[in-house]
């Protein structure tokens, strides 16, 4: 995504036509972004943040002559601090060839090492109380952790029709050395459509999936989603507005595990330098057993922080934590366990990324999995480290 680029040296920053014309770039919708940002120059030539986004948009639609003269009335009527300089004299170098129609592909390999790969259990033993009085259990090897190192590669492959429009699929398979049988294969296929009506900006997401477990069809999921992008939610500090999606899971050999999950997300977004920037979410989850599922249907909220540092042009830093909070409704398998679900599962992500030309990139990322359950066999911690090579590539 295309995105906006403030700038400080003005005095009409809080201009409504301004603000809008930020909605519309988060929005994607770049012609009238553009038709916004030119009206405000001929109302106020001077406005320095609309001469900017204007040479971003106008290198996104290909047209190089208007980025120069952009850029050239940027120079001469500011005195530009230098990291403006900078930033004007890279996206002077851009190759502005226009909307990339067509073809493009990204694939990867990978080597890692997994503590917990099938999501063990961290204690052998323990007491679960029911109506038939308490339950004694010891786990065999095959429930606890098992470490091991894998290798991974994915691919994939997007069509840009134009603008507002993008067929998308992707491979991913991970072989795991010293654990054969959680060896995983997914793939994926989808559509993502950009619809406007006035400056509100709307943006759907159909895709589905297929994944399989040590070579037998394992789970298939049918996914929808929408995102909603207003301007008084932009003004908010809220550029994303409003992001529902919607997931049904089918399990062709374990049925009882279909379920149905919705989720509605507010995020919000603040850049707080020209490196660092950083995005909040808060949402709500209802899980639906569309079977008898033990526990049955599940809701919770769910929290999450990103952080995004860009340490040179060439390289970044990227964390993130996120939280489920989810509750069961109804005991998890009476008789012999009458207590509810609690699932408090924390994901945390650490990585780095340092691009090694224009079509080629390294990335070192670490992951933490904290599974908080109030049955004790599903609680679990894992840690996964895995350094990726990444080539682009397309029109």
């Amino acid at each position: 995504m295309l995105m906006a680029l403030s700038f400080p040296l003005t005095a009409s920053g809080n201009d409504s036509a301004y603000e809008e014309a930020q909605a519309l770039i988060q929005a994607e919708n770049w012609q009238e972004a553009i038709s916004k940002l030119e009206a405000l120059r001929r109302r106020m030539p001077e406005h320095a943040g609309a001469l900017l986004d204007l040479a971003v948009l106008y290198c996104h639609s290909g047209d190089k002559q208007k980025v120069d003269a952009a850029l050239d009335s940027l120079e001469r009527m500011f005195a530009l601090p230098i990291p403006i300089k900078a930033l004007a004299q890279e996206i002077r170098l851009r190759d502005c060839s226009g909307p990339k129609e067509g073809w493009q592909w990204t694939t990867s390999v990978a080597l890692g090492h997994d503590s917990n790969a099938n999501q063990g259990s961290s204690t052998r033993s323990f007491t679960l109380g029911s109506s038939l009085g308490p339950l004694y259990l010891t786990l065999d090897d095959a429930s606890l952790p098992q470490a091991s190192s894998f290798a991974a590669i994915h691919a994939e492959l997007s069509r840009q029709s134009s603008a507002r429009s993008r067929l998308y699929g992707s491979l991913r398979a991970q072989h795991y050395t010293s654990a054969s049988s959680l060896d995983e294969a997914v793939v994926l296929i989808g559509h993502k459509q950009t619809l406007f009506s006035g400056p509100w900006g709307i943006m759907t997401d159909l895709n589905t999936s297929v994944r399989s477990l040590d070579g037998a069809l394992y789970q298939q999921t049918l996914s929808a989603g929408v995102q909603v992008v207003a301007p008084d939610a932009h003004r908010a500090g809220l550029p994303f507005g409003v992001d529902v999606r919607s997931v049904y899971a089918h399990y062709p050999t374990r049925s009882i595990f279909d379920s149905w999950e919705a989720a509605i997300t507010l995020p919000a977004f603040w850049k707080l330098s020209e490196r660092v920037s950083t995005r909040l979410s808060l949402g709500w989850v209802f899980d639906r057993a569309m079977k008898d599922r033990p526990g049955g249907d599940r809701k919770g909220p769910t929290l999450g922080a990103e952080w995004l540092f860009r340490q040179t042009h060439d390289s970044r830093w990227y964390a993130a934590w996120h939280v489920r909070l989810l509750t069961g409704e109804s005991a998890y398998s009476p008789p012999l366990l009458e207590m509810s679900q609690h699932q408090r599962r924390h994901l945390l992500s650490l990585a780095w990324e340092r691009r090694l030309s224009d079509s080629s990139l390294l990335r070192m990322e670490y992951q933490y999995t904290h599974n908080a359950d109030s049955i004790p066999m599903y609680r679990f911690d894992n840690n996964s480290i895995a350094l990726y090579w990444v080539r682009e590539g397309g029109r």
